[in-house]
């Protein structure tokens, strides 16, 4: 059984023994995190306040980054859907049982949802959908995706979310002017998304520990972001 554990900032995460890893960083918190390395990033540096958005949340987890996003995007003028691929369904289990910082949820009805893989509209303006499924089959068939939460676990236990072609699928369904942010700052990764055609960027958010973020065609400028 995965075992509960509270990071550094209060909020709650679990130790995986599938991937044999936390889902979050203990040291920087599940909430820290999420809020700094994923969600600020596209308010800082991008330019999503006047359009439609979909976003891709590789992968669902535990939830933070879509249901946090909702927290974010929920008075955003135009639709938002959150698209969010998990292979495992044991994290509805763990889900019911955590408490999300500043965020206030009818999870029971919401995870009804999610199980039944029926979209969730939280709000008039913002859906998720959840896909239980392999990613490596299901983002191919995506298309047109303006922000990418790459939040996988980690190069040493899931390989193929991290090399040059699944960089590669992620450039196609990208838009031009979108944003991919990672937790990750491995050298190696950085060589295999440039490979795939992605500006680099490590961010210091001065919260938490540094980040990425990739993009296409949009070229960031900023004293916090390193130029890779």
């Amino acid at each position: 059984m995965d075992k509960k554990l509270q990071s550094a900032d209060g909020s709650i995460t679990y130790y995986s023994h599938l991937f044999d890893e936390c889902y979050h960083s203990l040291k920087d918190g599940a909430y820290n995190e999420t809020i700094h390395k994923y969600i600020k990033p596209p308010f800082l540096f991008g330019n999503f306040s006047n359009r439609p958005l979909k976003i891709l949340d590789i992968c669902f987890g535990l939830g933070y980054n879509s249901f946090l996003s909702f927290e974010a995007y929920k008075n955003h003028p135009h639709l938002v859907q959150v698209i969010a691929p998990e292979i495992d369904k044991s994290v509805l289990d763990k889900i019911a049982l955590l408490d999300y910082p500043n965020l206030t949820l009818d999870k029971k009805k919401i995870l009804q949802q999610i199980e039944n893989q029926c979209p969730v509209q939280l709000a008039p303006n913002f859906t998720l959908q959840v896909q239980f499924c392999d990613a490596l089959i299901f983002i191919p068939t995506l298309q047109d995706i303006d922000i990418i939460y790459l939040d996988a676990f980690s190069q040493k236990s899931t390989p193929q979310f991290w090399n040059q072609i699944f960089f590669e699928m992620l450039y196609k369904i990208l838009k031009p002017d979108g944003m991919i942010m990672s937790y990750s700052t491995h050298k190696t990764i950085y060589q295999n998304a440039k490979k795939a055609g992605f500006r680099v960027y490590k961010y210091d958010n001065q919260v938490c520990r540094k980040s990425s973020i990739f993009t296409k065609n949009l070229i960031l400028n900023n004293e916090k972001l390193e130029i890779i």
